[in-house]
Parts: structure tokens; C-alpha cells; sequence
């Protein structure tokens, strides 16, 4: 506090901010297991999550058709004369 004249004049000290609250609870010392034993999904979303599954497996399977055929060519470069000498 600080006194002028007749007056008393309160000046607050800077306080440290609070420390920020966690946004997850402490974590326990065990592990904690966790068994999921049913999900409850309506059927139209369950179709279309199947669909996106489905047209995302289309990019994935021309790629491994591409390179499946790239590694056939090249095995059949390297090895395609020997099928000769088995006649």
C-alpha cells in the first residue's frame, strides 16, 4: 500500500498467470486396457464408409498392377532366355 496525503492507495503486485490446465487427465502409472465390444453405426453411413473404402483401393491396386508388371518384364528379360535351354 502506498499512502499520499490523507489517502491510502492500494497497488496490486503482478501475480504469475495460473499454469494452463491439461486437456487430458494424467496419465496412470499401469496401463490402462481398453475392449471395444460393440460399435453402433447407422446402416446408410456404414455404406458409404464401405464405398469410400472401395474407391480408395482403386488408385492403390493400379499401382501394384503397374509395378507387378514392371517386375514380370523384368524378370522375364533376364530369364526369358533360359526357358529356351528346358526345351
Amino acid at each position: 500500500m502506498i499512502v499520499t496525503g490523507e489517502k491510502l492507495v492500494a497497488v496490486q503486485q503482478p501475480t504469475a498467470p495460473a499454469p494452463p490446465t491439461p486437456l487430458y487427465p494424467p496419465t496412470p502409472s499401469s496401463p490402462t486396457h481398453v475392449v471395444i465390444t460393440d460399435v453402433e453405426i447407422p446402416f446408410g453411413s456404414m455404406i458409404v464408409l464401405i464405398l469410400k473404402f472401395v474407391f480408395a483401393s482403386i488408385p492403390a491396386a493400379l499401382i501394384v498392377a503397374i509395378l507387378s508388371a514392371i517386375l514380370m518384364g523384368i524378370l522375364a528379360a533376364l530369364f526369358g532366355g533360359a526357358s529356351s535351354v528346358l526345351r
